[in-house]
């Protein structure tokens, strides 16, 4: 799940039970790099 809301982010990624968080300002560009490098 990937919420942008007022310039801030929220992923939420599960893999193998495992969940990564990540909150803060961080772009729309450095969001789709973070999400890439978790595939």
């Amino acid at each position: 799940m990937i919420v942008f809301k007022d310039k801030s982010l929220k992923i939420r990624w599960i893999n193998l039970g495992i969940v990564y968080q990540l909150e803060g300002n961080v772009s729309k560009e450095e969001a789709l790099k973070i999400v890439e490098s978790l595939h």
